[in-house]
């Protein structure tokens, strides 16, 4: 889970802090009425300088990756400073939030593993409301703990050489499943994650998230792409975690953390041996 400078400790159900505001509580978006919770001349007291922007409500729509509502589906607000309160998603995967918090870097966050694709990403556009679509995707129901050696789920291997140090909220054997499933990047429009920008081609989602690999662990995955054997491949993290002092990669965004190569048989891409993942989180891929 994330964690900032004033949430030492947002453990996974039920807890939420911040320096100026109360915990955000969930409301049902089809039973809405009256004006938002917050405005920007209410809680939010974000000023030019501050490096926070206020953040008073965000209305949420999540989706499966096969078209259909996703209920019951936990979503927070997360910044580099603070988090809001766990609230999950209606029967018809909506979701407004009435935030009412500071918050630097502020970011929507999936943190469901093992049922969804972990992920952060970036709020992009001028609050302080904000509306956001996010399509969730499914990881494999089973596997085995992630372990020294040879880890493998869903065509993806992570090969770790170091004893993995699982985060808090992973305290439990079945949490600390290594778990991988492709996603859909076109479902990130608009986001932090949006694919665009950085040319990324395909990705997929890890899970458990954040556990730190150290040193980094090889990891291998399908060359989805069909590219060419021995094509150099820049792999990049979605950066979820600043429990480090610095953080592998940018917060809510894709930042490169390794390089790879594509087999001799051109069936699977691999990071280099003087490279490797440092963190469990979502990756993609781009041509270097």
């Amino acid at each position: 889970m994330r964690r900032g400078t004033s949430c030492r400790t947002l453990l996974l159900a039920l807890v939420s802090c911040s320096s100026s505001s109360a915990p955000a509580q969930a409301v049902d978006a089809g039973a809405e009425s009256g004006p938002p919770a917050c405005t920007a001349q209410g809680p939010c007291t974000a000023t030019s300088g501050t490096g926070t922007e206020c953040v008073s409500t965000v209305r949420v729509k999540v989706v499966t990756s096969s078209g259909g509502p996703a209920a019951s589906v936990p979503v927070f607000v997360c910044g580099t400073n603070v988090c809001s309160a766990p609230t999950s998603t209606a029967s018809d995967g909506s979701l407004l939030m009435p935030i009412c918090l500071d918050v630097a870097k502020p970011a929507i966050k999936i943190f469901d593993d093992p049922k969804w694709v972990p992920f952060a990403s970036l709020l992009l556009g001028a609050g302080p409301s904000f509306d956001v679509s996010i399509t969730v995707t499914p990881l494999p129901a089973g596997g085995s703990v992630l372990a020294t050696g040879n880890n493998a789920s869903g065509g993806v291997t992570l090969a770790v050489s170091g004893a993995p140090t699982f985060d808090l909220e992973h305290t439990t054997a079945t949490s600390q499943v290594f778990r991988a499933a492709s996603f859909p990047l076109a479902a990130f429009a608009g986001t932090g994650l949006d694919p665009g920008p950085t040319r990324v081609a395909f990705a997929w989602g890890l899970a458990p998230l954040n556990t730190k690999l150290a040193p980094p662990a090889k990891l291998s995955v399908p060359n989805a792409p069909s590219w060419p054997a021995g094509a150099a491949v820049d792999v990049l993290l979605d950066g979820t975690d600043t429990t480090t002092a610095t953080p592998p990669a940018p917060w809510g965004t894709w930042g490169v953390v390794a390089s790879a190569h594509v087999s001799a048989d051109g069936s699977t891409i691999a990071t280099d041996a003087a490279s490797g993942l440092p963190e469990v989180a979502p990756v993609a891929f781009r041509l270097h």
